[in-house]
């Protein structure tokens, strides 16, 4: 159903699909082959199960009244990243990594892009900095990470940080279990494969960019 599903977005952007001609259902390749003014890209699809959804984010599939406390899913989204890397490498186009869910509320609350845009910085927190004399903060806090969950970072053990998993050229994460649907895009910055994004051009893509300055990270919707 997730296959299809993501077949479905991707023809709604006039994108070409079918089955990699290496198919052998074996885990050597990516689900699809698309084309598109004149260009290639590979897509390769995950779900993430409706059950293990519901024990990762403590969110029940069915409606509920009133507050609750959830997790989102990056980290199971970081996961499934990781796991279909070497799927995307050794190939002659961009790739794609397309995870969905047919979860009704994790669909509704943990498909937005505030949480696409942490995907790609890492879990963020609230920093500060203390006087070590007076043990009083100096200036004001402020959002830092350690890249626990980033999609394309991660640090090195010295100091500053270094990009990871290079053949996937982006993400794909799509809501399914809500009406209408949700279906948001990331951007790996420095791929292997740049992916032109303008080939799903009816999808938002979240980019992330590094100031130099203050070696901080800036996210940007396209």
């Amino acid at each position: 159903m997730c296959e299809a599903t993501f077949w479905g977005v991707l023809q709604d952007c006039n994108v070409d699909v079918e089955p990699c001609d290496s198919l052998t259902g074996e885990e050597s390749s990516p689900d699809f082959k698309c084309h598109k003014n004149g260009e290639t890209f590979y897509v390769e699809v995950t779900c993430l199960q409706i059950e293990s959804v519901t024990n990762k984010t403590s969110l029940s599939h069915e409606a509920k009244d009133g507050a609750q406390f959830y997790t989102n899913l990056n980290s199971a989204i970081f996961e499934k990243i990781r796991r279909k890397t070497p799927q995307c490498s050794d190939l002659d186009a961009p790739a794609l990594v397309a995870i969905g869910t047919f979860h009704f509320e994790a669909s509704c609350l943990c498909v937005r892009k505030d949480n696409v845009e942490e995907l790609l910085t890492g879990e963020q927190m609230i920093s500060g900095r203390i006087d070590s004399q007076t043990g009083g903060a100096v200036g004001k806090p402020y959002i830092s990470t350690r890249l626990k969950d980033a999609a394309f970072y991660k640090p090195q053990k010295s100091s500053g940080f270094k990009d990871a998993r290079l053949p996937v050229s982006g993400v794909l994460i799509g809501g399914f279990g809500c009406e209408p649907p949700r279906v948001y895009g990331c951007l790996h910055p420095n791929a292997i494969r740049e992916f032109n994004r303008q080939l799903l051009d009816r999808i938002e893509f979240c980019q992330l960019k590094v100031d130099d300055t203050d070696n901080g990270f800036i996210t940007e919707w396209i």
